[in-house]
């Protein structure tokens, strides 16, 4: 992704998992996740290039093992992708919260 996209700030993601900061049962505590994050999200520029990097990870999934991606109140996943893109409804947290929606950044989870 860095060769084709550049340096993208990223976080949550450590080696071996972090420890806090997402909903139970989140990959990003072992390991298997990274958010990549497009501020401010209300730039049509940082939208548009969030949405790149979003449909190049669901082009690149079976390379990559990418299981999930998460953008701008969208949800793609590998056991649904025949689906194509799904209406991403959080399970917690604030509803109306930028970062909750994923508005302001990518998930990419692998399995």
């Amino acid at each position: 992704m860095k060769k084709q996209f550049g340096f993208i700030p990223y976080g949550g993601f450590a080696p071996g998992g972090v420890t806090t900061g997402h909903k139970p049962g989140s990959a990003h505590y072992e390991g298997r996740a990274v958010d990549l994050f497009f501020k401010p999200y209300t730039s049509k520029t940082k939208k548009l290039s969030g949405w790149q990097v979003a449909q190049w990870a669901v082009l690149h999934a079976d390379e990559f093992h990418i299981a999930t991606v998460i953008y701008d109140d969208r949800i793609w996943t590998r056991n649904g992708s025949y689906q194509g893109w799904q209406v991403f409804v959080p399970e917690y947290g604030d509803p109306k919260n930028a970062t909750i929606r994923h508005l302001d950044h990518v998930h990419i989870d692998v399995f």
